[in-house]
């Protein structure tokens, strides 16, 4: 009886554990590792790197907060502090101006990144959603947003269990226009692991991939 107590107790806490967990690192002192090649797979400008500096929970409600550092092949970098992520337990959602590549935290950003529901279904929809930088012209929107595969994906960094959230994304943003389509696998704890852009026609335009987490 006691070992089956033991071993309920266990199962309990890894529960409460796995629930805890939202679509980003959590664990303070954690640096997340990207890098970004073009079609070919050749590296871009633009390796980025998340440090993860605080962790709040209050609940079911979790604020993570994160510098960002985006570095050029000549390893010169750009460091964006003050990130915020956010989970109500539901739907997690990223800061708006990290999710369209613009930090500057004098800018009017309105609207929101897309929330993606806690607890993925696949094929179920999710809401669409837009982001605007009046000063900057920027607009972009995101839509036909939703799950579409479960699955291992394997990077530099390791293998992790995935879920794909694939979604359009349309706008003009500093005189360019958008028309993608995205691929993001995202997994539990980690974050973005490996996320494939395409254009309409469906070439290849950006790949980002997940290379390294080290926890401080």
């Amino acid at each position: 009886m006691k070992h089956f107590i033991s071993i309920l107790s266990v199962m309990l806490a890894f529960s409460a554990y796995a629930s805890a967990q939202t679509w980003f690192c959590t664990e303070p002192g954690t640096r997340v590792s990207y890098i970004q090649k073009d079609a070919i797979g050749a590296p871009q400008n633009g390796a980025v790197q998340y440090a993860i500096k605080d962790v709040a929970r209050t609940g079911s409600s979790t604020v993570i907060t994160y510098d960002v550092t985006v570095a050029d092949k000549s390893g010169a970098s750009v460091s964006h502090p003050g990130c915020v992520a956010k989970s109500d337990g539901k739907a997690f959602t990223a800061d708006a101006g990290a999710a369209m590549g613009q930090f500057d935290k004098g800018l009017d950003i309105k609207g929101s990144a897309p929330g993606i529901p806690e607890n993925p279904v696949i094929g179920e929809k999710i809401a669409d959603t837009s982001i605007s930088i009046e000063s900057l012209m920027a607009n972009v929107s995101y839509s036909n947003i939703r799950f579409t595969k479960h699955e291992q994906v394997t990077t530099l960094a390791g293998s992790f269990d995935c879920w794909c959230l694939e979604y359009d994304v349309r706008g003009t943003v500093a005189f360019i226009n958008l028309d993608t389509k995205v691929e993001q696998w995202m997994a539990k704890g980690v974050g973005e692991v490996l996320v494939i852009t395409r254009n309409k026609g469906g070439k290849v335009q950006n790949v980002k991939e997940l290379v390294n987490i080290v926890k401080m």
